[in-house]
């Protein structure tokens, strides 16, 4: 899955950052869906570094509030 993720995601994450409302929301769903079936840790790790950075501390409001529908994702996603 790396080729997948090198190809995919930077896509995904652009629409993220520059997307209108629904697309973010769509973005946020599907790197939720890439981060919890990705077992290939650099990459994985390389989704975390960009979700912490770009979404969680974010200056701009609208990246805080697609780190939060990422976070609502991800729990709707994977089972605890």
């Amino acid at each position: 899955m790396p080729e997948i993720h090198n190809q995919l995601v930077p896509i995904i994450q652009s629409h993220v950052i520059d997307g209108n409302f629904t697309v973010k929301d769509a973005a946020s769903k599907c790197l939720a869906i890439i981060f919890k079936y990705q077992h290939h840790v650099p990459a994985r790790d390389d989704l975390l570094e960009f979700i912490m950075k770009k979404l969680a501390i974010s200056k701009n409001f609208s990246h805080r509030r697609a780190f939060i529908w990422f976070c609502k994702h991800v729990v709707s996603i994977i089972p605890f």
